[in-house]
C-alpha cells in the first residue's frame, strides 16, 4: 500500500505544472468574465439613465451591482471550469497532445486502480496477478514519465483564454471609441455612475456656467450673476433661488450677447441656493451664503529682527508655521476686514504661562503707511521698513504690535463700528528662535595627515553660525605641548566663512617624527553671551621624503617613475619651444635688418624681440636645470630610479651650460642688435644639444620606463597566481575536516555553503586573472627581446586552461550543493595540486619578465641599469615576498 500511495504521489508530482498552467488559465478567463459582465451592467446602465434620467436611490446601487456581478461570474467560472483541472482529465489531454488515445491514460487508470484496490485490502499473492500487477507499474511509471515530460503550453493551450481577453478587449475598445467620439456625452454619463451622491446633471447639448459659482457676502450687499451656454443656442434662461426657509424666487435673465446672460439682484439678507435654469438645460447648483459679522481678509505681518542679526525685515503674509524670530524681534500685524472696525484685541498666550493683551487700533487717514509715527508701533522698528500703502476704505484695517519674548500663540478679535464682534477669533503660532551655536569645520589638513618638513602646510577652515561670527582662531602645537592660539581675519559681515592659510613648516626647523596638532574654534556674536565651538583635531605627522617616495610608490607603483619622466619631458619640451620662439625672433630681426626702410637706430634697439626671446629661452633652460635637480634628490626606492637620477644630474649641468650660453647670446644680442653669423651658429649648436638631450631622455629613460610599466603586470600577475595556488591549497587543507562533520548537522551545512561560494569565488578569480595575463601581453611593445616573454606568457595561459583546475573547482562546488564531502575534498585537493605543477612554470614567466627587461635596459647603450627593479616594485606594492607571506586565505 505504502509503494501505491508513493507512486500516485508521483504522479501528482508529474502533473503539478500542467495543474498549475491549468488553474492560471482558469484565473485569467475569470478575471476577463468578470470584467466583461461588470461593464455590461454599467454600459447598460448608462443608456437607460441616457434615456430616462434614473433617480439618486437607484444609481447608488449600480456601481455595487456590477461588483457583484463580476465576483458572481468569476465563481461561477472558477467552479464551472474545476473539472479541466483534475488529474483524469489533465491525463486525457496529454494524451490528446500526443495524438494517442490510451497510452497515457491507460497508465494513469492502472495506477487508480492499483490504488484502490490496494486500499480495499485485495492483495492476491498468485504468480498471474504480481505479473499484472508489474506490467501496471511499469505502465504507470511510463505514464508518469510522459506526463512530466509534456509541454504545459503544448498540453494546454490558450486559445480559450485569449478569446474570452479579445472580447474584453473588444468591449473596452467600444468605450473608448464612444468615448473620442462623443466626449461630452461620455464624461456625463461617467460622472452619474461612478460620483451618484454628487450633483450631477442629465446630459443635454447645452451645458450653462454660472459666475461667481458658490459666493458669500455680506447682509445687504447687491449680487450679480452672469450665465454662459455652451451648444445649441437658448432664447429665456431664469434664475432659481431656494432659500434656506423654504421660498423660491425666480428672476428673469437678460440676454448680454449671443450666448451670455445677466441678472441683479438688490440687498440679497438671506442665503440661499440659486441654479439656472433654460428649455431643457439646467447649471449646477451653487450656494449663496450671507455673513453678519466682520471678516477677516487680508492680514500682514511685518517681523524685524534684532539688530545684531544684520538682516532685513520681512514683510508680507504670515507665513505657513506661524511667526518666528529671536527674542527681541518686533512684530506687527495689520488685519483688513469686509466692514468698517472700531478696534479689536489681541490676546497672546506665552508658553511660559503668562497672558499678555494688546488693543488693535483702526487706521484714520486714507492712503498712509501702516507704521508711521500716528501707529502704536516702536521708532526702533521703522527705522528701515514699513508696510504697502492701502487703497481700501481706511475704516477696515486696524493695526497691532508686540515683541517675541517666548513661544505661543495669539489670538486677534474685531469688532466693527456696530458693537459686532468676529464669529471666530483669527489664531496663530509665535514660536521663540534659538541663537544656535557656530559650526567649524577643518577642512584641510585632514585628521591624519602626513608631510614633509620643507613644505607650505595649507589650511582651510570653513565657520558658519546662523546671524554672525566674532571670533575664528587656529589652535597649533608641536609634539604634545600647548596650543598656541592664531587669530584669522574674516568677514563680519557675512554669517559663513572659508579661511585658508599656511604653516611654513620650513621656518620650524621640524624633523621627522615630529607631530602637529591644529584645531580651530568660532564664536558667534550672540550679544547675551557668545557661544563657541571647536573643530575636531588634526595630526599632522612629519616624515622625511624618503619616506614620502617610498609612500607615493607603495600607492602609485610604476606610475611614479613614469610621471616624474614625463614632468622631464614637459621642461626640455618648454625649452624646446622657447628656443624656436628665438630662432623665430632673430630670423625676423636679421630680415628687417637687411631691409631698405630699417634704420640705423632701429637695429641697434638694445630691447629688440630676439633679445627677450633669448632671455625667455634662457629662463626656461635654468627652469629645466632646476627641475632634473629637484627630480635627482627625489629618489625612490628602486634600483633603475638612482640609475636615471645620476643621468638627470649630468643632464642638469648640460642645461646649466645651455642657460649659460644662452646669456652670453642674449648680451652680444643687446649689444649688437642681432646676432652675428657665427653667434647664429652658436646659437643652432645649442638648439641640437637640446633636442639631443630630448632624444637621449626619450631613449635611455623614458623608453625603459614606459617598457617597465607594461612588463610589470605580467610581474604582478604571477605572484597573483602563487597567492591564488595557495589559497586553493589552504581551501583544500580546511575543507578536508568536513569530511568527519555530519551531513544533517545545521553548522556543517552552513560551514558547506560557505566554502562552496570561497571555491566559486577562488574559480571565479583563476579566469579573470587568466583574462588579465592575455591582456597585459597583447600590451607588450613590440620587441624582439620580449618575444620570449610574450611566448612564455601565452603558453602558460594555454595550458592552464586546458588543465583539470577549472574542472575540479566546479566538480567541488557540485560535490558540496549534493552533499558529497569527500568528492568535495578530493576535487579541492585536486584542484591545488592542479595549481602547484604551474607555479614552477609561472615562477619561469617571472624571471623571464626580469631578463628581459635587463635585455631592452642595456647599459652598453647607455640605458640604466634595473637592477632589481620590478622585484623591488612588487615588494613595495605589497605582491613580493613569499606565497604565504600576506595573512589571510579565505574568500577575498
Amino acid at each position: 500500500m505504502d509503494q501505491h500511495q508513493s507512486a500516485s504521489a508521483k504522479f501528482g508530482r508529474s502533473l503539478a505544472p500542467l495543474r498549475q498552467r491549468a488553474i492560471w488559465l482558469s484565473a485569467m478567463v475569470a478575471i476577463a468574465a468578470a470584467a466583461i459582465a461588470g461593464l455590461a451592467i454599467l454600459i447598460v446602465s448608462a443608456w437607460v439613465d441616457l434615456a430616462s434620467p434614473l433617480s439618486f436611490n437607484v444609481r447608488k446601487w449600480l456601481l455595487p451591482s456590477a461588483l457583484l456581478a463580476s465576483v458572481v461570474s468569476a465563481i461561477a467560472w472558477w467552479f464551472w471550469d474545476r473539472s479541466g483541472r483534475r488529474e483524469a482529465e489533465l491525463v486525457r489531454k496529454v494524451d490528446q497532445s500526443r495524438h494517442e488515445n490510451v497510452g497515457v491514460m491507460t497508465g494513469y487508470d492502472l495506477d487508480v486502480a492499483s490504488m484502490r484496490s490496494a486500499q480495499q485490502g485485495k492483495a492476491d499473492e498468485s504468480g498471474s496477478n504480481r505479473f499484472t500487477n508489474s506490467l501496471a507499474s511499469i505502465a504507470s511509471e511510463q505514464a508518469q514519465r510522459q506526463c512530466a515530460a509534456a509541454e504545459p503550453a503544448v498540453v494546454l493551450p490558450s486559445e480559450q483564454t485569449r478569446k474570452w481577453w479579445f472580447c474584453l478587449g473588444a468591449v473596452a475598445s467600444l468605450i473608448i471609441l464612444f468615448a473620442i467620439a462623443m466626449p461630452s456625452l461620455a464624461m456625463t454619463q461617467a460622472g452619474r455612475i461612478f460620483r451618484p451622491s454628487e450633483d450631477q446633471l442629465p446630459y443635454s447639448p447645452t451645458s450653462i456656467s454660472v459666475s461667481p459659482g458658490d459666493h458669500e457676502l455680506l447682509f445687504g450687499e447687491d449680487f450679480e450673476v452672469v450665465a454662459t451656454t455652451a451648444g445649441p443656442s437658448l432664447d429665456n434662461l431664469e434664475l432659481v433661488l431656494e432659500f434656506d426657509d423654504g421660498a423660491i424666487e425666480v428672476v428673469p435673465m437678460l440676454s448680454d450677447g449671443e450666448s451670455r446672460f445677466r441678472t441683479f439682484i438688490t440687498r440679497v439678507t438671506d442665503s440661499a441656493d440659486y441654479y439656472v435654469l433654460g428649455s431643457g438645460s439646467r447649471s449646477e447648483t451653487h450656494r449663496l451664503s450671507v455673513r453678519m459679522t466682520p471678516q477677516f481678509r487680508d492680514i500682514k505681518c511685518r517681523v524685524l529682527p534684532p539688530s545684531y542679526t544684520r538682516q532685513m525685515a520681512y514683510v508680507g503674509l504670515i507665513p505657513r508655521n506661524g511667526i518666528e524670530g529671536l527674542g527681541g524681534t518686533e512684530v506687527s500685524l495689520q488685519i483688513e476686514s469686509n466692514r468698517p472696525l472700531s478696534g479689536g484685541v489681541m490676546s497672546i498666550f506665552w508658553d511660559n504661562g503668562e497672558q499678555e493683551q494688546v488693543e488693535v487700533a483702526p487706521i484714520q487717514t486714507k492712503e498712509r503707511k501702516v507704521g508711521s509715527p500716528d501707529d502704536a508701533v516702536s521708532p526702533e522698528s521703522r527705522r528701515n521698513h514699513s508696510f504697502v500703502k492701502y487703497e481700501v476704505d481706511p475704516g477696515n484695517v486696524v493695526l497691532g504690535h508686540f515683541d517675541i519674548v517666548d513661544s505661543g500663540r495669539f489670538e486677534i478679535s474685531l469688532r466693527d463700528i456696530d458693537g459686532i464682534e468676529s464669529s471666530q477669533p483669527f489664531e496663530g503660532a509665535i514660536r521663540q528662535l534659538k541663537d544656535r551655536a557656530p559650526v567649524v569645520r577643518l577642512l584641510q589638513p585632514k585628521q591624519v595627515s602626513l608631510a614633509t618638513p620643507d613644505v607650505a602646510l595649507p589650511i582651510v577652515v570653513a565657520a558658519e553660525d546662523d546671524y554672525g561670527l566674532s571670533l575664528v582662531r587656529l589652535y597649533r602645537g608641536l609634539n604634545q605641548s600647548p596650543p598656541i592660539p592664531v587669530a584669522l581675519p574674516f568677514d563680519e559681515s557675512n554669517s559663513r566663512a572659508r579661511l585658508q592659510t599656511s604653516l611654513p613648516l620650513h621656518q620650524y626647523g621640524l624633523q621627522p617624527g615630529d607631530e602637529i596638532t591644529l584645531f580651530a574654534r568660532v564664536e558667534d556674536n550672540d550679544p547675551a553671551g557668545a557661544k563657541g565651538a571647536e573643530s575636531s583635531i588634526a595630526t599632522v605627522r612629519i616624515i622625511s621624503r624618503e619616506q614620502l617616495a617610498q609612500m607615493q610608490l607603495r600607492k602609485r607603483g610604476v606610475e611614479a617613475l613614469v610621471s616624474k619622466q614625463r614632468r622631464i619631458q614637459r621642461l626640455m619640451d618648454s625649452l624646446r619651444k622657447e628656443l624656436e620662439r628665438a630662432e623665430e625672433a632673430s630670423e625676423s630681426e636679421k630680415e628687417a635688418q637687411n631691409a631698405e626702410e630699417q634704420s640705423q637706430s632701429e637695429g641697434k634697439d638694445g630691447d629688440s624681440q630676439a633679445s627677450k626671446a633669448l632671455e625667455q629661452a634662457r629662463k626656461a633652460a635654468a627652469e629645466a636645470a632646476a627641475g632634473m635637480r629637484e627630480m635627482s634628490r627625489q629618489e625612490l626606492p628602486v634600483d633603475i630610479d638612482r640609475e636615471m637620477n645620476q643621468r638627470l644630474q649630468e643632464m642638469a649641468k648640460e642645461m646649466d651650460d645651455v642657460a649659460a650660453k644662452l646669456a652670453e647670446l642674449q648680451k652680444k644680442s643687446e649689444a649688437n642688435g642681432g646676432l652675428s653669423k657665427q653667434e647664429q651658429k652658436e646659437f643652432q649648436e645649442l638648439v641640437e644639444r637640446v633636442g639631443q638631450q630630448r632624444k637621449k631622455h626619450d631613449q635611455q629613460m623614458m623608453s625603459p620606463t614606459s617598457d617597465l610599466s607594461k612588463i610589470l603586470p605580467l610581474a604582478m600577475d604571477q605572484q597573483r597566481f602563487i597567492r591564488l595556488a595557495a589559497r586553493q591549497r589552504a581551501l583544500a587543507t580546511r575543507m578536508n575536516a568536513l569530511k568527519e562533520e555530519r551531513l544533517d548537522s545545521p553548522d556543517s551545512m552552513r560551514r558547506a555553503e560557505q566554502l562552496r561560494i570561497e571555491q566559486e569565488q577562488l574559480q571565479t578569480a583563476l579566469n579573470d586573472l587568466l583574462d588579465d595575463i592575455e591582456s597585459h601581453v597583447n600590451a607588450l611593445p613590440n620587441d624582439e627581446d620580449l618575444d620570449t616573454l610574450r611566448q612564455t606568457a601565452t603558453q602558460f595561459v594555454e595550458e592552464v586552461r586546458q588543465s583539470q583546475a577549472d574542472a575540479m573547482m566546479l566538480d567541488t562546488q557540485m560535490s558540496l550543493l549534493d552533499e558529497d564531502h569527500p568528492g568535495a575534498s578530493f576535487s579541492c585537493q585536486r584542484a591545488a595540486s592542479i595549481l602547484e605543477s604551474f607555479i614552477s612554470q609561472c615562477n619561469s614567466m617571472g624571471d623571464k619578465a626580469c631578463k628581459n627587461c635587463k635585455a631592452k635596459f642595456n647599459p652598453s647603450n647607455g640605458c640604466p641599469n634595473p637592477g632589481n627593479s620590478i622585484e623591488q616594485l612588487l615588494a613595495q606594492m605589497g605582491l613580493g615576498g613569499s606565497p604565504g607571506s600576506k595573512p589571510g586565505s579565505g574568500p577575498g
